[in-house]
């Protein structure tokens, strides 16, 4: 009897979840629930994940085996991703970095030739040693 009620009833996403694992995140359109860490973090995730993808099975005993696989496993790159200490630590802040090393040095070499232009080019003044 119990087989014939556990077959004929229809799973689905309980709200609570989020509470308990607030990386969960239910798509009413598409009808799934999924990893917001690890779809924000591809690097960190299994891509081939229920969690990743997209899951239509509303079990909880999903959502803690993923936490305890994947969230246990990369916590620590997890948690400087998302809240890094130092902003040269991110993909974002190494970025920002490149970018201002490329401007400098552009600012220098812009200022560099606009002197030439004001000034014409110097010549070695050996009383200047």
């Amino acid at each position: 009897m119990t087989r014939v009620m556990t077959a004929q009833r229809k799973c689905k996403f309980i709200p609570h979840w989020r509470n308990l694992f607030p990386w969960v995140e239910y798509n009413s359109d598409e009808g799934n629930m999924f990893c917001v860490t690890c779809r924000k973090l591809p690097l960190h995730a299994d891509n081939s994940s229920a969690l990743y993808v997209g899951s239509t099975n509303f079990l909880i005993e999903l959502l803690k085996t993923h936490a305890a696989l994947l969230h246990t496993t990369n916590s620590s790159k997890i948690k400087q991703e998302l809240h890094p200490t130092n902003l040269k630590d991110t993909r974002l802040g190494q970025t920002v970095i490149q970018l201002h090393e490329k401007n400098h040095l552009l600012i220098i070499s812009h200022t560099s030739a606009h002197l030439l232009t004001l000034s014409g080019p110097m010549s070695f003044n050996s009383s200047m040693v």
